[in-house]
Formats: structure tokens, sequence, C-alpha cells
């Protein structure tokens, strides 16, 4: 059962995402500070009864987001938010979170092909909207019960 407190961090967790997510669209950037306030946010949902913070999963995700940056595969905004996003994400949904992350990232450059090509060539792939839409996903369902 999620309390009043753990729905309260979720929804400003997802009011970062929403604002992380214009700001990836529109300006191609990830700014540290939202980051920060989503890793603040989990270490306070993390003391709350009942509930953890996934930091082995996030440091790996971290591990291996800077091997991938380092590969020019994603920015390191991408790589910052999805390990912040991790902290929330319980250890058996962590694969889910992941492969909707893989799903609304192919949609988000299908999209983004179709009609912003030469922006998406030039500037990159806002894969923080996707990161950010598979966050809000999985906490939805997790917390209406449909994964558990």
């Amino acid at each position: 059962m999620i309390s009043s407190y753990q729905y309260g961090i979720l929804f400003l967790v997802t009011l970062l995402c929403l604002v992380i997510s214009w700001n990836d669209l529109y300006k191609r950037t990830i700014h540290n500070k939202y980051v920060l306030c989503i890793v603040l946010l989990a270490a306070i949902y993390g003391v709350l009864p009942g509930r953890e913070i996934n930091a082995v999963a996030a440091g790996l995700s971290l591990l291996a987001g800077f091997f991938l940056f380092y590969a020019h595969f994603i920015g390191a905004g991408d790589v910052k938010i999805f390990s912040a996003l991790v902290l929330f994400v319980p250890q058996q949904q962590f694969f889910s979170f992941l492969f909707l992350t893989t799903l609304y990232g192919v949609a988000v450059v299908a999209i983004g092909f179709v009609g912003f090509r030469k922006q998406m060539e030039a500037t990159g792939v806002p894969y923080g909207v996707a990161i950010s839409l598979s966050f809000i996903c999985c906490m939805f369902f997790s917390a209406s019960g449909y994964i558990q």
C-alpha cells in the first residue's frame, strides 16, 4: 500500500519528468538541478516505511551509461536522469522500466525522423522524453496494482 506521502513524492517526480521532457525536447538539455531534485526525493522516498531505493540498479545503470556516453550512443543527461529515476523503481520492475524506455525510445526516434529529421540529425534524439514517459507509466501501473 502506498501512503499519501509516497504519492506526493511520486507526483513531484512526475512533474519533474514533464519539465525534463519539455527541456529535452526543445533545448536538448537535461539540467543537473532536476536530476539532483529527483535524487533528493528518492532519498526521502527511501526512508518512508515500506519503501527502499534501488541503489544497486541505479549504480550499475550509471556505470553502463558512462560507457555508452563515451561511445557516443547516449547523452550524459539521459544517463543521469535514467539512473536517478531507477532509484524509485523496485528491483522486480527494473526490466519492465528498461523495456518501456527502449520501446518509447524507438517511438521517439521514429516520430522524430518522420517529422523532424534534419533537427534530430543536427541536435540528437531527445531520449529524456522516452525515459520520463516510461517512468511515469511504470509508476502508474505499479501504484494501480497492475505490476507487482
